[in-house]
C-alpha cells in the first residue's frame, strides 16, 4: 500500500506534468484547427501544409479531365509516392506519369516541388513556396 509521501509526489508530479504539458501547448498556438489534415503530420508540417494547398489551387484552377504531372524536378526518387499522392488530392483531373514527359504525349500540365521544371514546352503559370504549375504551350 502506498505511503502518504508517494501519493503526494506522485500527485506533485502529475501536476508538474500537466503544467509543463500545457506551457507547450500555448507555446505552439494553442487549441486551434489545423488548415489542412497534412498540418500535423510529418516532421515539417509547414512545408506538408503549403503542398496540400498548392494541390487545392491547382484542383480548382486546372480544368477538369487535363492530364497534369506530378514531380520534383531535381530528385526523381519521390515519382510513384508524387504520382500516389496527386491520384487522391487531383481527383478531377488525369494524373499521368512522370515518364510521359519525355514522349510526343506529354501532359498539359506538369506540378512541379522544390525546383523549377526545364522544359521549353512549358510556362509558369502559378508559383507559391510549395512549387509550380506550368502549363504546355509549346508541342
Amino acid at each position: 500500500m502506498p505511503t502518504i509521501a508517494a501519493t503526494i509526489a506522485a500527485c506533485a508530479f502529475s501536476l508538474a506534468f500537466i503544467v509543463l504539458a500545457t506551457r507547450d501547448h500555448l507555446a505552439r498556438g494553442g487549441p486551434m484547427r489545423p488548415k489542412t489534415f497534412a498540418s500535423n503530420s510529418t516532421n515539417d508540417p509547414a512545408r506538408a501544409e503549403r503542398e496540400v494547398l498548392l494541390y487545392q489551387h491547382v484542383s480548382t484552377t486546372v480544368p477538369r479531365g487535363a492530364t497534369i504531372a506530378v514531380l520534383r524536378p531535381h530528385d526523381r526518387g519521390f515519382d510513384k509516392n508524387m504520382s500516389r499522392v496527386a491520384h487522391g488530392q487531383l481527383p478531377f483531373q488525369r494524373v499521368v506519369p512522370q515518364d510521359t514527359l519525355a514522349t510526343n504525349e506529354a501532359p498539359d500540365f506538369v506540378l512541379t516541388f522544390g525546383s523549377p521544371l526545364d522544359d521549353a514546352r512549358y510556362e509558369l503559370q502559378y508559383e507559391s513556396a510549395a512549387g509550380a504549375l506550368w502549363k504546355r504551350t509549346r508541342w
